[in-house]
């Protein structure tokens, strides 16, 4: 499962969280994701001087975790490689 695949689900599922606002990716979505660890699923819609978005809280909690499937012996650049590839 892709991780715009598995947004995709929780979107519908209504496990998102959107921060609509314009937020500075230095401070203020590192002090947001802070205040909702182990919360939601954080998806911030505008960043500044950025055209991407950030989805994060992804693995938050062993639930999260295990909710998107990520596989737990694989080095972190295995899995980012394979994310690119889908």
């Amino acid at each position: 499962m892709s991780l715009r695949s598995f947004l995709e689900e929780m979107e519908k599922k209504g496990d998102v969280l959107h921060v609509k606002e314009e937020v500075s990716p230095r401070f203020e979505a590192s002090s947001i994701m802070n205040a909702f660890d182990g919360g939601p699923f954080l998806f911030f819609d505008k960043v500044r001087s950025y055209k991407t978005k950030i989805a994060a809280n992804v693995s938050g909690t062993r639930e999260q975790f295990e909710r998107a499937k990520i596989p737990t012996g694989k080095k972190i650049a295995e899995i980012i490689e394979e994310m690119r590839k889908t």
